[in-house]
């Protein structure tokens, strides 16, 4: 059977910690802490849900997130997309790609369409989901829900292999640089790739996170951003206590 903090995982990544799982199931966290990181791992596993960082890494009081390692049929998140986007929910052409200049102005060499505002956008909004409930990410996905793949941002991230294990290795390497504590934030990020008439596209889970999720400045700095209905926005430093103090509440 699964614990209330391991069934929520079911729907959406949660944030805990090991002590905590270990507490809910009446698992000996002294001298049979052994047996019971055992037990536990083949409870989550029975319901095909994972843990990062994994069990038996780092200390009983780490911040850990589980979600569910199984795959979702691609027909069940079309009909996710098929919604449009929400608060929860949002819509990239691409992670590196700037489909417009791509399709206007043709014929010119790939890397020349690389745009670093395509890519601080789509950390923006995981930052947003990061400090905001969580969501999920759909990529090479345009705002009328059509699929348009990534192809070429695939060629983009990894010229030498284009496909999607290079561009998730590029995605994380995204993650740990571009955000205080990145290595953390990248546990808190699931990805998937998925297929529809030829076309891959990403789907990316984003966990709620307790600590402050800060976005890098270019040059120096931070910023904070949460999601308002459809949007990434960002947060003022003076408004910050205020904003949380509002979350904590409910």
């Amino acid at each position: 059977m699964l614990c209330y903090i391991a069934a929520r995982a079911l729907t959406e990544p949660i944030e805990t910690t090991i002590r905590a799982l270990l507490e809910e199931y009446g698992l000996d966290s002294g001298a049979g802490l052994l047996v019971s990181l055992i037990t536990l791992r083949a409870n989550l596993e029975g319901f095909a849900i994972g843990c990062e960082p994994q069990i038996g890494v780092g200390d009983l009081d780490d911040i850990r997130v589980l979600s569910v390692t199984s795959v979702d049929s691609v027909e069940s998140v079309l009909k996710v997309i098929a919604g449009g986007e929400r608060a929860d929910v949002e819509f990239k052409s691409s992670m590196l790609l700037d489909v417009r200049r791509y399709r206007n102005q043709p014929g010119e060499p790939l890397e020349s369409y690389r745009l670093e505002a395509v890519t601080r956008a789509m950390m923006k909004s995981i930052a947003a989901f990061c400090n905001s409930g969580g969501g999920t990410l759909f990529v090479g996905v345009e705002d009328n829900t059509n699929v348009c793949g990534l192809a070429e941002d695939f060629l983009l991230a990894n010229p030498s292999r284009g496909d999607f294990d290079g561009w998730d290795q590029y995605l994380r390497g995204q993650l740990e640089s571009r955000f205080h504590d990145g290595k953390a934030v990248a546990n808190y990020v699931r990805v998937l790739p998925l297929e529809t008439e030829g076309k891959t596209f990403v789907r990316i889970q984003v966990a709620d996170r307790v600590h402050l999720t800060f976005l890098k400045k270019t040059g120096g700095g931070a910023e904070l951003f949460v999601r308002s209905g459809t949007r990434s926005i960002p947060i003022e430093f003076h408004d910050i206590e205020k904003h949380y103090s509002i979350i904590r509440r409910f």
